[in-house]
C-alpha cells in the first residue's frame, strides 16, 4: 500500500466517526445551557433598567425598591407591571 494505506484503516475511520459524534454532543451539550444563561442574563438586564427607573421616579414619592437579584430578575421577568408592584409592596410595607 502507500503512506495513506497503512494510516487509514478501518479503526481510524471508525475512531474518526467517533470523535466528530462525540464532539457534537460535547457542543450540544454546552449550546442548549449557554442559551439560557443569555436569556436570564438579558431578562436581569431588562429588570434592572427597570428596578432603577422605579427607583428614580419614586425619590418624587419618597419610595425605593431594594435592588438585589430577587427584584430584579422579577422585574425583568413579569416586566413593567411587577415593578408596578414591587413599589407598591415596598412602600406599603415601610
Amino acid at each position: 500500500m502507500g503512506q495513506w494505506g497503512d494510516f487509514l484503516n478501518v479503526n481510524t475511520v471508525i475512531a474518526g466517526l467517533f470523535l466528530v459524534v462525540l464532539a457534537y454532543m460535547v457542543a450540544r451539550a454546552l449550546v442548549v445551557p449557554v442559551k439560557y444563561l443569555l436569556r436570564l442574563a438579558g431578562m436581569a438586564a431588562w429588570g434592572a433598567l427597570l428596578v432603577l427607573l422605579m427607583n428614580v421616579t419614586g425619590q418624587f414619592f419618597f419610595t425605593s425598591v431594594p435592588v438585589n437579584p430577587f427584584t430584579v430578575l422579577l422585574a425583568g421577568y413579569f416586566g413593567l407591571p411587577w415593578a408596578f408592584v414591587l413599589v407598591g409592596v415596598t412602600h406599603v410595607l415601610r
